[in-house]
């Protein structure tokens, strides 16, 4: 990260061609899961994954504590 002008922790900082290699990234990703896995499991995890964060958006706890947050599945 020390090589880069600005954060890019940060969306609103990052240039339009990083945002686009990071997509191009994240779809390969995610393919990559889906061959490596199946497309059932993953959705399965997905589902999952859904189910907490519906929970947890539920509740009323402090926004610290999303980071907390496993995948168990």
């Amino acid at each position: 990260e020390a090589q880069f002008y600005f954060s890019i922790k940060n969306l609103h900082t990052l240039s339009p061609m990083y945002i686009d290699a990071m997509f191009k990234k994240a779809a390969l990703v995610m393919r990559m899961l889906e061959h490596r896995i199946g497309l059932e499991l993953l959705l399965q995890v997905f589902n999952k994954q859904l189910s907490l964060a519906m929970n947890a958006a539920g509740q009323k706890i402090g926004s610290g504590l999303w980071s907390h947050m496993l995948i168990s599945t």
